[in-house]
């Protein structure tokens, strides 16, 4: 997958391009996820705060599928998700840019590695289930 990474802003949070986030859009653009799919797979992780079920959008105009908002000890981490290109069809579907991650406080790497991680996880235990 090679898709570029577009400079946004999210309200006043900050975009940041983490460590893992190619493995996080690449296991994510694996199969179509409804936003129900993605609000379960983000209430299974410590710090979830809620979703955003009208299509977030940023200062570029892009409205995305769905949001994931995380409270940690020292910030709050905002994960937006592509609709991607022939979305709800087998296979999965390309996507236009990579899931954008924003991020307001004093959020650590060391956090923020770890919601990418277990997204990352979360989604490919899901795809697989998907798939069995």
């Amino acid at each position: 997958m090679s898709l570029e990474h577009v400079n946004t802003g999210y309200f006043d949070f900050k975009q940041v391009i983490p460590n893992g986030l190619d493995d996080l859009s690449r296991v994510y653009a694996e199969e179509s996820h409804t936003g129900r799919d993605i609000g379960n797979i983000g209430r299974s992780i410590y710090g979830f705060e809620g979703g955003d079920r009208h299509s977030p959008t940023t200062t570029d105009g892009y409205k995305w599928h769905w949001g994931l908002l995380f409270n940690m000890e020292n910030g709050q981490a905002a994960f937006l998700f592509p609709l991607g290109k022939g979305y709800g069809q087998e296979g999965g579907a390309e996507l236009d840019r990579h899931v954008g991650v924003h991020v307001k406080g004093d959020m650590g790497k060391d956090e923020l590695d770890k919601i990418i991680e277990r997204l990352t996880a979360k989604f490919t235990a899901y795809n697989e289930f998907k798939r069995a």
